[in-house]
């Protein structure tokens, strides 16, 4: 294939699917940059304040908890009535009335509870923070001032997030992952420059305080003209919370407030059994472990819209079809991510270089990969279920954060990094894995045989 053939095709995928190759540009770059972070954080960071750093990422994850899971439903809801929608050339939304009135509706109401949400979560993971960082006595770290810093800024980006799962919701992924890019890429220079003169906690702070300036004006500038309507528009015809949203939200809030015991707390729970040193070197594990995972999920998570869309207007074959090449993209990348991951561990112990010791064994790393690919299947399934504005896996989310939460605790006390390894593969090869893949495959026959039947008779 010739040059010019070849950046031709580029540019034709370019076009196709903006959204898509937007976000594989910022898992790209977080995969670039991801060693670059583990070596400047190695070199510039003594063990115990590495663990004082995964710890407030970890404390601050807490937002899973808070938000309970309702991203979910606001992607998916705004999705369905988008298909009667569309963007003009201003970036205004136009279309049918009854559609914009709904997706009026639901976006206000959105608004209105995470600003509720927004203020207990900076209260509570503030105060959650203080309390176990506050009995390493023996660690001289000055966490105080940048800790309560951070909780505030988080909890206003916390604010902030509903305004981007409504722009996702309504398929605007190109410009919204262009921003993600862009932010992702400031975001981490700021790290770098704060990092070696001030330390990585006020590293973080950096990035909680970038990532706000730029969100903000993101949405107050290039997409004031799509949030007007949701300042002036007139209700005509509302979302009914308690009879459409109520009966998924409340299966998300379940499984949201047990997620977090899912990978989350493993760090907090080294850092309280076992001490920062060890809670640094699972921290770092899990951030790479998180990060091929958030790469793999791209192909879903930009086709979140698309399914919607598809399920509204009933065309299941496109569905399906669609959901199957990307799930399997998906579980691919995690794969070849995850074997990368492993044979860069062993080359690091093989040739004794610092940065080994401030990650997880290949042993234990592998162990908790095998839950992570497992995991991700799961959350293939999920995205397939979930556009249909159901959420028949609340039994198996609530289960599993619990079992791994429980068997982590349990397990990490007495056999440290293993045991939570060993704790979160359990959970998912026992019951999250096989459990899911059987409701999957359950509802997925009856709901399209029950939409068939209906279209039938009202033909």
């Amino acid at each position: 294939m010739s040059p010019s053939h070849l950046l031709s095709s580029i540019r034709r995928l370019w076009k196709s699917d903006a959204g898509v190759m937007y976000a594989l540009g910022q898992k790209a770059w977080l995969l670039l940059v991801g060693p670059v972070n583990l070596l400047i954080i190695t070199v510039f960071t003594s063990p115990s304040a590495q663990g004082f750093y995964y710890t407030f990422s970890s404390i601050m994850a807490l937002q899973s908890f808070a938000e309970l899971g309702f991203y979910i439903v606001i992607i998916n809801f705004a999705s369905h009535e988008w298909s009667a929608l569309r963007i003009d050339e201003s970036g205004a939304i136009q279309g049918d009335r009854h559609a914009l009135s709904r997706l009026v509706s639901l976006g206000r109401f959105v608004f209105r509870w995470y600003s509720v949400t927004a203020i207990m979560f900076t209260i509570g993971a503030g105060l959650l923070g203080w309390l176990l960082m506050g009995r390493q006595t023996s660690v001289e770290i000055p966490w105080q001032i940048p800790w309560v810093i951070l909780a505030l800024l988080t909890g206003l980006n916390f604010w902030a997030l509903p305004f981007t799962y409504i722009l996702e919701g309504c398929n605007q992924l190109a410009s919204l992952n262009q921003f993600r890019l862009r932010q992702a890429i400031v975001m981490n220079i700021s790290f770098w420059a704060i990092l070696p003169f001030f330390g990585p906690l006020w590293g973080l702070v950096g990035i909680a305080l970038v990532s706000l300036l730029t969100l903000m004006h993101f949405l107050l500038i290039h997409h004031r003209n799509f949030f007007r309507p949701f300042w002036r528009h007139a209700e005509t015809e509302n979302i009914h919370w308690f009879m459409e949203i109520w009966p998924m939200q409340w299966r998300l809030g379940a499984q949201g407030m047990v997620n977090y015991f899912l990978t989350s707390v493993f760090t907090p729970i080294i850092f309280y059994y076992h001490g920062s040193v060890d809670a640094g070197r699972m921290g770092m594990t899990c951030q790479v472990l998180s990060g091929l995972q958030s790469i793999s999920n791209v192909w879903n998570q930009t086709k979140t819209p698309a399914y919607g869309m598809l399920v509204a207007k009933k065309k299941f074959g496109e569905l399906d079809s669609l959901w199957k090449k990307n799930s399997g993209i998906s579980i691919l990348v995690l794969l070849l991510g995850g074997g990368a991951f492993l044979l860069a561990l062993e080359t690091l112990a093989s040739l004794q270089l610092s940065l080994a010791a401030r990650l997880l064994t290949p042993s234990i790393t592998f162990v908790m990969l095998g839950a992570t690919l497992l995991g991700q299947i799961v959350q293939c399934e999920a995205s397939y279920l979930r556009a249909h504005k159901k959420e028949p896996l609340l039994l198996i989310g609530i289960g599993t954060g619990l079992l791994s939460g429980l068997l982590a605790w349990q397990l990490g006390k007495i056999y440290g990094s293993m045991g939570i390894g060993l704790a979160s593969l359990a959970a998912t090869s026992l019951f999250s894995f096989p459990g899911a893949t059987i409701i999957w495959w359950r509802c997925r026959k009856q709901w399209h045989q029950q939409e068939g039947g209906r279209m039938k008779d009202e033909g």
